[in-house]
């Protein structure tokens, strides 16, 4: 996958969409977390449906209040059991200069978190992909570390609501997703996620291993794997 700019077409339906949601939302007016890129990534994640995505940044827009998004960096208190937790790391860049979240699969487990503070650290981690992507196109990658991969750490509600957050409120953001060295017990949790997952967004998945990752990412810009 790779950014394509956007056409004529897309620029006059998002200058539309920006016309009705300013209206409508007055306070978005400056909002630096709030713009056209954010108005085209929905207007192609509803595959150019016009009121489909008009609906779509309606929702948004309530969901980031709703959640007080905006002001997630400064109430890291909430989830900061998790955040101590390492299970995702920040601060890598892809071979494109797209930022790069990996997160490690064992140092979760299904029977000891709080799934209020899970969505939290969730919508923490993608705002700070977000912010840090180029400002133009706002697309970042993640990857799943499964090499220490066992069946305490799958957690499907946790999952479900990472795609629903991802797929609902940062659509055409995901560049790729490396799922490593996934080991033969994940399948048959895969055979069950994977239904969750709309074709655009499974088709930026990849299975890979770890020692795979040079082809897109600068070995300085790879997290060590866990011991």
């Amino acid at each position: 996958m790779s950014f394509v700019p956007p056409t004529e077409a897309e620029l006059k339906c998002v200058a539309d969409l920006n016309t009705k949601l300013y209206a409508e939302f007055s306070d978005l007016v400056g909002n630096s977390n709030f713009n056209d890129t954010t108005i085209l990534r929905f207007y192609r994640g509803h595959k150019g449906n016009e009121e489909s995505a008009y609906r779509g940044l309606q929702r948004y827009v309530k969901w980031r209040a709703d959640e007080d998004v905006d002001n997630i960096d400064i109430r890291k208190a909430e989830f900061q059991t998790e955040i101590d937790k390492a299970k995702c790391v920040l601060g890598n860049f892809d071979l494109n200069g797209r930022p790069a979240s990996f997160c490690y699969a064992h140092r979760h487990n299904a029977n000891d978190r709080d799934i209020a503070e899970i969505r939290k650290l969730t919508i923490w981690v993608l705002e700070t992909l977000r912010k840090s992507a180029k400002p133009d196109e706002e697309r970042f990658v993640i990857g799943f570390d499964l090499g220490r991969f066992s069946l305490s750490c799958m957690d499907y509600e946790a999952v479900k609501q990472l795609i629903q957050i991802l797929q609902s409120h940062y659509p055409d953001t995901l560049e790729s997703l490396y799922i490593l060295d996934a080991p033969f017990v994940f399948w048959a949790c895969w055979a069950i996620i994977k239904h969750w997952i709309d074709p655009v967004t499974a088709n930026k998945i990849q299975f890979v291993k770890r020692s795979e990752l040079g082809k897109f990412f600068d070995p300085s810009q790879i997290p060590p794997a866990d011991k």
